[in-house]
């Protein structure tokens, strides 16, 4: 189970990383949920495994890299396809060997995929870049949706029907706050930054996506001349304004941080939370409620060279900052924010003693508390 969603006009692709089966109880850590056991014997799903559903062929002369959905199995088989074509393990059926030029990505790809359906493994998608083109397969025969604000959307595997529901409804909300006039670059950065953590807010808030047996964690790609470039280097934090004794506070519902080594996606994400933050009292989370994921590509293992006090010492200079903050009864006011490169941050982050030191910026959280809504008194 898996959902790719490809932003035709915006140049944008945002995929889960999340494989389960249709069976309940047991599976993984999933640390877009957060929660310190293994097991949630409260899913509809089995949580099976964290893959990046991405992979990359280069050739001598020619390379791809292609974003995928479907079926595990069948994922696998045209990738183990692709690795046979290249070392000679495996051979093309006769009547596709005139078909195959080996130092050519999109003939190898081609071939494979034609392999892979002909012994009945065909729910598979791809969408990607091979040697400065587009390149898609099965993607024609379904029918793109066009959206309020977004544009021609497609969407991809066991979650498409919902995930097209939910833009709708995000598109219209878009609409009716005036937004309709926003142009192409603001947009994009909407598909890049706000869906990812839009999806991540559906995880953590009602598991609605993960009992769907979508979800785990988020990629979101721009899709450019000879690349799938992944938003890198990112902070995501969810948190609530409320009123305190001495001035208000932040209610720190859940910290995500994702750095990207080679092909190896990176997820920090702190547990034992929510805790409640001032501006004069940081917080001092135990390295070990910093969860760390390694999640590798179809057909590579990941690399496991990242432990917590390494990755809590980048997450004081991430590149960008997706932020989403509530106020009043029931989370009524939300506002979301995205930072870029060199822009303001809420969060500081220091490593000492064993301990991962979480500060809020002064200037920051002033600025962000008087962009809250401030007829929703702090409760």
């Amino acid at each position: 189970m898996t959902v790719l969603i490809h932003f035709e006009e915006l140049r944008v692709a945002v995929s889960d990383v999340l494989m389960s089966v249709a069976v309940k109880g047991g599976g993984i850590w999933l640390p877009s949920i957060g929660l310190p056991h293994v097991a949630n014997p409260d899913l509809p799903i089995r949580p099976t495994s964290l893959v990046r559903k991405f992979f990359r062929v280069q050739r001598p002369g020619s390379a791809g890299m292609f974003l995928v959905c479907g079926t595990r199995s069948h994922i696998q088989e045209v990738v183990d396809n692709v690795e046979g074509l290249i070392s000679g393990t495996r051979r093309p059926p006769a009547a596709l060997a005139h078909q195959l030029f080996p130092d050519n990505v999109a003939s190898l790809v081609d071939v494979a995929s034609k392999m892979a359906e002909d012994h009945e493994k065909a729910e598979f998608e791809l969408l990607g870049r091979v040697d400065g083109a587009d390149y898609s397969r099965h993607l024609r025969q379904t029918i793109p949706r066009r959206l309020p604000y977004w544009g021609s959307v497609v969407a991809m595997g066991s979650g498409a029907r919902d995930a097209l529901e939910w833009l709708d409804a995000k598109g219209r909300s878009y609409e009716a706050h005036g937004l309709m006039d926003d142009d192409a670059d603001m947009k994009c950065l909407r598909a890049l930054n706000a869906v990812p953590s839009l999806l991540l807010e559906e995880d953590t808030r009602a598991m609605r996506t993960v009992k769907e047996g979508v979800g785990g964690y988020y990629e979101s790609f721009a899709i450019g001349h000879d690349t799938l470039r992944p938003s890198d280097n990112v902070l995501t934090i969810f948190g609530r304004f409320k009123a305190g004794g001495t001035g208000p506070l932040f209610e720190l519902r859940r910290v995500f941080f994702h750095i990207y080594d080679v092909d190896t996606l990176v997820i920090g994400s702190v547990t034992e939370l929510p805790r409640d933050i001032s501006v004069g009292q940081p917080l001092r989370v135990p390295l070990e409620d910093l969860a760390v994921t390694h999640v590798g590509p179809f057909g590579d293992a990941p690399a496991m060279t990242w432990n917590s006090s390494r990755l809590a010492i980048k997450m004081n200079s991430p590149e960008a900052m997706r932020l989403t903050t509530y106020r009043g009864p029931n989370d009524r006011a939300v506002q979301r924010f995205y930072e870029g490169l060199g822009e303001r941050r809420l969060l500081n982050f220091k490593v000492a003693g064993g301990f991962l030191h979480v500060q809020l910026n002064p200037e920051a959280f002033t600025h962000y508390l008087g962009r809250s809504d401030i007829k929703t008194p702090l409760a």
